[in-house]
């Protein structure tokens, strides 16, 4: 037969964790003050740094000033698309460096 139990109490070992007002807390708290103190100040200046951080996409098309006619890929000058109309279209001219 078996026997119910009456309460479930934890056994007579078991600690339970110090309360916010032990001293062990307290002097944790104390150490992980100044901890979290530099890990805030540390995480601002990330964050700030990321808000500084902007897309150069604007600038890289700026620098994109050459276009092959062909398979539309841009190219950074003229020297460089007379490259590759040498590898990628060996059949056809290159055009002339636009005047500037």
């Amino acid at each position: 037969a078996r026997v119910a139990r009456e309460s479930r109490t934890p056994p007579a070992n078991h600690r339970r964790p110090p309360g916010p007002a032990s001293p062990q807390s307290r002097r944790a708290a104390m150490v992980r003050g100044n901890a979290k103190a530099l890990a805030q100040a540390k995480n601002l200046a990330k964050k700030d740094a990321a808000k500084t951080a902007k897309s150069d996409l604007k600038l890289r098309g700026a620098a994109l000033k050459a276009t092959c006619p062909i398979c539309k890929a841009n190219m950074i000058n003229h020297h460089q698309l007379k490259a590759h109309y040498e590898s990628k279209h060996p059949k056809e001219t290159c055009p002339p460096p636009p005047e500037e």
